[in-house]
């Protein structure tokens, strides 16, 4: 078999890329507060607003460079690598701020019944305070 790892040096440099593409639970609280408050996507709603409708209205207007674009951890880390500690998939069509409340529950090492009391916290900037 082919050994990937040792020719294909793109192939090796993406897979670097993206695990230097963490970020804190700090970053994505402020993040969704700046949601909230409708400075980054003024018709977002918690109840509503799916992850594709996130990623279209705030995440690719905030990544975007002269260079053309980048991924928001990277901007959020001012460009410097941070090893992700989780792997997170989502469904685009999925309401963002369950992606959220997984997030961060999990991050906080909260399980099970939890995840609906932090969900229910990300519906006001109160709650996200609180987190």
């Amino acid at each position: 078999p082919v050994d990937i790892w040792r020719t294909d040096v793109g192939w090796t440099e993406k897979v670097k890329d993206l695990a230097g593409r963490g970020f804190t639970l700090a970053s994505l609280l402020e993040f969704y507060e700046r949601l909230l408050d409708g400075e980054v996507m003024p018709s977002f709603q918690p109840a509503l607003s799916t992850t594709n409708d996130v990623v279209r209205q705030a995440v690719v207007p905030m990544s975007r460079t002269d260079a053309g674009g980048s991924a928001l951890a990277t901007v959020w880390n001012e460009g410097r690598p941070m090893l992700a500690q989780r792997m997170v998939t989502h469904n685009w069509s999925n309401k963002f701020s369950d992606l959220v409340a997984a997030v961060v529950s999990d991050g906080l090492g909260l399980c099970g019944s939890y995840y609906s009391n932090v969900a229910i916290g990300l519906a006001d900037p109160g709650g996200v305070d609180a987190l």
